[in-house]
Order: structure tokens, then sequence, then C-alpha cells
């Protein structure tokens, strides 16, 4: 007999029989039916519940909720039924219930919330006059404990019952609307302890702000059902979306970032309902343009709020003026995050709102700075923090609805390149750059400062996903950059791809590093955490910051030579794909070419006296055998080789472009770079000493011949 019936047994037995109500509640998804006698065994636990006064407040309460999570999926079944089978008077003593319960005293937010998703699922059995009074039930309800609300986790669920509630009002009168401003302003400036509260500056702004994305994000399904709804049951469909959507529109237009969140979320939500179906509404109908224009007037001021904060985080010098403005702060990054999620799934439902440019950098810039980031684990050591704490963020970030939507949105992102300006596809390759390096830096760092036994008990597997995540990410949208540039300059002449064959198989293969602390980067192998915080403050628009470059984008070599820079700076968490070996060969080829791309990747390169330089602090993971001895960075920083070889490699291709000025130094400056670089991939037995300062270029080219 399985648990399920078992329990089910046990609780028609005994009312008393928590444990049994717990089993079910937790499997209640699974059940495909509930039948009138277990309807009639939780009407009665109910009964027992109001009566037993030897329970504490928190048991009872915790098991109000579970009863009522069971009724609402008994509820939700009985709508999908025959109409007509629901037992009137099973259903009428459960709503009395769930209303007196909305109004005791000793309600708490997760109670009103099992009660509200009871009640939303209920209310296609009831009577308008009790739809309207559960309507204001839910409401008085959410206004009670909206600290609580706005801050817990069960937002799906107020969402869901809300959502079936509305519905079943048909949209008419204003109490709908008093509805969707409650939720619209669960979330109001009064309630921003959740980002106050964080006592750890850029690292709490990024984990706040990825919580309250998570927690918000039930109110897009919730206008999504909503909109949808709306279309089957209202002949003037039109004029009830238009007045939903000015109620929106004045709460994204607020001025605070708490209500642009829910707003953006909002407008998108009933976009996405609204353009679906056989019933859909046309793109040009006032509602839809009205929503389009919500969200892309959503992408750009957010980011534009973005970067007038951190101006303001950059100018200010008070501590506490600091902490209120890295707040706010956290509050514009939670929009921008909540505008790009809204664009990426109502394009992937419906290719709403069309292209432009605000909205794909809104997109870039939440997939490398919120998805794609390690920044908070990055800071944890330098913090303090235990491992414990950098395991928790990493589990938080890795089950992110951000990081999930990773890849869907870096593919629409992809998608929305190919149609916007050249100014915006070139601030996207900047974002595309500025994301990977920061990630590389970050690791970088983390590698070299963090103590080993830290870094041992940090989850590598979660490391991973992120960094494969960013890799696959990164290929994807360069993939895409480069094919609109080929596409589109027709100057170009014919490429000699024979020159790059033999090393674009060297690059694609690349060094395996394996360092002390740090493990092996190719697919399958553990790779062991790490942090870095670059808090880069950039003011002003970003199309304006960028104008000037996308004019000299027409040179496709010059293009290439920048994804190449890019991809050095992945290289430390490459993977084994096709993709990435294609678009190596082809930007490669490409930039093979252009004396003035070889250049600029020339340029790219560190200066060999930092790499022959000590680090100002020393690897904190060092061979005992060497502690005595300052170590020079090329002998520490595996990260590093990683880029400067791909570099190295890709000039080695490119060299014939070159005046023979030009070729006879770069050939000076590769032999000086790869000799220590050489020497960076070799087992222990060089050592800094193998290259003492007396060491030329000329030497060292004979060392690496």
């Amino acid at each position: 007999m399985s648990s399920v019936a078992s329990s089910w047994i046990s609780l028609q037995q005994d009312p008393k029989a928590i444990d049994s109500l717990h089993t079910l509640a937790t499997n209640r998804h699974a059940l495909s039916s509930i039948s009138t006698s277990q309807v009639f065994t939780l009407l009665q636990v109910l009964q027992h519940l109001w009566q037993d006064q030897a329970m504490t407040a928190a048991q009872r309460t915790s098991a109000f909720s579970q009863t009522y999570h069971l009724l609402a999926r008994w509820a939700h079944i009985q709508r999908s039924a025959a109409k007509g089978s629901t037992d009137q008077s099973q259903l009428q003593e459960a709503v009395t219930g769930a209303l007196q319960l909305l109004q005791s005293h000793w309600c708490t937010a997760h109670l009103s919330a099992a009660c509200i998703l009871f009640l939303g699922a209920a209310t296609h059995g009831l009577a308008t006059e009790q739809r309207e009074a559960v309507a204001h039930a839910a409401c008085s309800a959410i206004r009670v404990h909206k600290a609580e609300l706005s801050q817990s986790s069960h937002v799906t669920e107020l969402a869901a019952g809300l959502a079936n509630i509305m519905i079943s009002l048909q949209f008419q009168g204003s109490l709908v609307h008093w509805m969707l401003a409650i939720v619209l302003s669960l979330w109001s400036p009064n309630d921003q302890a959740s980002l106050k509260q964080q006592p750890h500056g850029v690292t709490s702004i990024y984990t706040a702000a990825s919580d309250l994305v998570r927690q918000i994000t039930p109110l897009y399904s919730m206008m999504r059902h909503v909109g949808s709804a709306m279309l089957q049951t209202r002949t003037d469909c039109p004029k009830a979306a238009m007045q939903m959507t000015q109620l929106i529109s004045d709460a994204t237009n607020s001025g605070h970032w708490q209500e642009g969140m829910t707003g953006v979320l909002a407008a998108g939500g009933l976009l996405d309902g609204l353009a679906r179906g056989t019933a859909a509404l046309p793109p040009s109908s006032p509602p839809l343009q009205a929503l389009c224009h919500l969200l892309t007037q959503a992408c750009s001021a957010s980011q534009a709020a973005i970067d007038q904060a951190k101006q303001a985080v950059h100018n200010s010098e008070a501590d506490a003026q600091s902490h209120d403005i890295l707040s706010e702060l956290g509050g514009w990054y939670v929009w921008r995050d909540a505008a790009a999620f809204a664009c990426c799934q109502t394009w992937q439902a419906c290719r709403l709102p069309p292209a432009s440019g605000s909205a794909v950098i809104c997109l870039m810039s939440c997939l490398w700075t919120s998805c794609l980031t390690l920044t908070g684990l990055f800071q944890a050591p330098a913090l303090g923090l235990s491992t414990e704490q950098g395991n928790v963020w990493l589990r938080n970030q890795c089950s992110s609805r951000l990081l999930q939507e990773a890849a869907t949105m870096a593919r629409i992102a992809a998608e929305l390149y190919r149609l916007v300006d050249s100014q915006a596809q070139q601030v996207c390759r900047d974002l595309l750059q500025k994301g990977a390096r920061e990630l590389y830096e970050g690791y970088r760092a983390y590698a070299l400062k963090t103590p080993l036994p830290w870094m041992q008990d940090i989850d590598a597997a979660a490391v991973r996903q992120v960094l494969d995540k960013a890799f696959m990410s990164g290929v994807l949208l360069m993939t895409a950059f480069w094919s609109v540039t080929a596409a589109t300059d027709h100057k170009r002449g014919p490429a000699d791809k024979t020159s790059s064959t033999k090393a674009t198989a060297s690059l694609a293969a690349g060094p395996t590093i394996t360092a002390v602390g740090q493990a092996t980067t190719e697919p399958g192998g553990a790779v062991s955490a790490r942090p870095h915080a670059n808090a880069a403050a950039a003011g002003g628009s970003m199309i304006e910051e960028h104008a000037s470059r996308a004019k000299q984008q027409g040179n496709s070599s010059l293009v290439a030579a920048e994804l190449l820079d890019s991809m050095s700076y992945l290289q430390f968490c490459r993977m084994k794909l096709t993709a990435y070996n294609t678009l190596l060969k082809n930007v490669l080829t490409s930039v093979s070419t252009s004396a003035e791309a070889t250049q600029l990747l020339m340029d790219k390169l560190p200066a060999y006296s930092d790499l022959v330089a000590t680090p100002n602090a020393a690897s904190a993971h060092a061979d005992a055998s060497q502690s005595g001895r300052q170590q020079a960075a090329w002998s520490s920083d595996t990260i590093l080789a990683t880029r400067v070889m791909l570099l190295m490699n890709a000039l080695g291709a490119c060299l014939p472009a070159l005046p023979q000025v030009s070729w006879l130094a770069a050939v000076c400056l590769l032999a000086c770079l790869g000799a220590v670089c050489l020497l960076a991939c070799l087992p222990g037995c060089c050592t800094p000493a193998c290259l003492p300062g007396c060491c030329t270029p000329a030497c060292l080219f004979v060392m690496c011949l």
C-alpha cells in the first residue's frame, strides 16, 4: 500500500493524525482525484483544528495551511471536471471556513496564502455575491499581511488564487482594478528591508536582487492567465485590457523601482496572454501597443537608473549615504532584471515587443551581471564569510530563475542582435566582452588569493554549472555577432584559410591547466570556486558611450579581433564545442587578413613586465617547497596563461599580415611571452630562478626556439 493511501486511511480513522496530513499535503500535486469521502475527512480535520486547544499556534496554522492546500487541489480537479459535479454543501462549508480564517486575529501570511489559493480555485462554484465577498476578504488579508507576503515564498500560491478570483469576476467593475492595484503595490517603497538589511555592499545587492526576482516572477504567470481568460470571457476585451493596461502603466511610471518591477512583470504577462491563441488581439491593437511600449520603456529607464545610481555610489563619501545608495542600486537591478525576464518571455511567446536597442541591451546586461555571475561567491572570502555561507549563495544562484533562463535569454539576445542598429550591436559586443572579462578577472583573483582549504569546501560542481552556462552563452552570442558582421561586410576580400588551419586546431585543443587548488577545466573535471569583486561604475547612456566606436565597425576584421579577445577571457572555462571551433576558425581567418586587426590583437596581450613581476599578494596556496621564494605571475597564474596562450597562438597565424618592421617587433614580443607561458605550463622543474633579471628578449627567443 502506498504512503498516500495509508495516510488517507489513517486520517479517516483519526483527524488528529497530523503526520498523515503532512504526507498528503506534500504529495498533493500527484493526486489525480479526491473523493467525496476524502473531502469529508478534510472537513472533519478543519472542525478538529478549530476545537483543539492543546495544539500550539504554529501547529494549528501549519495544519490549517496543509488542509486548505489539499482542498485547493480538490477544487482545481473539480474545476476541470464536468460542470455541476461539485458537492455544493462541502464547497460552501470549506469556503465559509476559509473566510473565517482570513478574518481571524491569528491568521498568518502562510495561512492567508493557502486560503486565497483555495478560494481562487473554488470561485467557479460560487454565486456572484460570494465571489465579491471572496475578493474583498482576499484583498483585506493581503493588506494586513503585506510585509510578510512580499518577502515570503508563497507568492506563487497568492498569484494563482488572485488570478482565479479576478477571472471569476469577469473583469467587471472597480473591484478587479482594486485587486490588481493591491498586488502591484505589494512591494511598496516602504518595504525595502530585504535590500537595506544586507550588510555587505555589492555582494548583498546581487544576492537580494536575485532573491527578490525569484519571488516576483509568479506575477507574470498570474497576468498571463488573466489575459488568456480575458480573451475568452469578454466581448469587449480590448476595452477591458486597455483599462488594466492603464493601471499597470501608472504603477510602472511611479518612479519607484518596487512598483516598476511588479508593473513590468504584469505588463509582460498580460501581453503574453492577450497575444496568444486563435483569439489573440492583433499587434496593432491599442492595448498591445501600449504594453509593448511599457516593456521597452522599462528596459531603457531601468538601465539609465542603474547608470545614475552607480555614479552616485562612485561619488558618495559618507558611509550611511553610501549604504542607502547601494540599496537603491540593488533595487534598480531588480527592475532591470524583471524587465529583461518579461521581454525574454514575451518575445519567446509572441515575438513582442518589437526588436529595439534598449531591449537587447537590457537582456545582455542582465545576462552577464545577474544570470552568469559568481560575484557573491568571489567576494565571500574577502568579507570573512564561511564556506557554508559561500555554498548557500552558490546554491541560490544555481536555483535562481534567472540562471535557469540564461540559455533562453542568450538565444533571444542573439535573435534581437540581428534586428537592431549598429550602435546597439556595438554595445552588445562591449557588454559581452565586459561580462567575460569580469568573470575571468574574478575567477583569476579568487584562484590566486583564496586559501586552498576554503576553496576545497566549495561545491565545485555548482561553480562548473555556472561557468559552463557562461561559456555556452558566450559562444552562442559571439557566433551570432560574427554571422551578422560577415553577412553585412561586403568589402572584405577572399581570406587565406590555409594560414590559419594549423593554428585553429592548436587553439581549439588549448592547454589543460592544472595547478595547486585549481582543477582541470575540461568537461567532466571539477572546478574549484573563484571570486572577485570588480565594482565598476560607468555613468551615462551605454549607447552614447559607445556610439563613436559603432561608426568604425564596418571592418569585419576589427570585429573579429574583438571577438577573439572576448574568447580569450572565456578560455579558462572552455568546453569541447564544435560551434566554438568553427567560430574560432572564422574569426582567426578574418584577423589574419588585416594588419590593423592583428595590431589590435597584439595590443590585448599583457606586458612582459607584468608576467615576470611578483604579484602584490602572493598565492595563498603556493607549493610548500617554494614557501621562501617570491613567485612571478607567470608561474602561479595559470588562468592568465590560458588567455595569453590563446592570443599568442592566434597571432602566430596573423603575423604575415603585418609590415616587416612590425613583424620583427611582434616576433620578439611573442618570443618573450611564449617563453614564460611555456614555462608556466611545464611541471615544477621550472622556477622563477630560470628567468634571471638579465634575460633579454633575444635570449628568451632562443629559449623559445
